[in-house]
């Protein structure tokens, strides 16, 4: 894989995996404080 391919990938899949961890993020923090 050359790296234009590599950056065009990761920017293919780094938004919606960030979205998905901020997403799981704001989850856990919210299930931590009803608890």
């Amino acid at each position: 894989m050359t790296l234009a391919n590599k950056i065009t990938f990761l920017r293919m899949t780094g938004i919606p995996v960030f979205m998905v961890m901020v997403s799981l993020g704001g989850f856990w923090n919210y299930a931590a404080a009803s608890f």
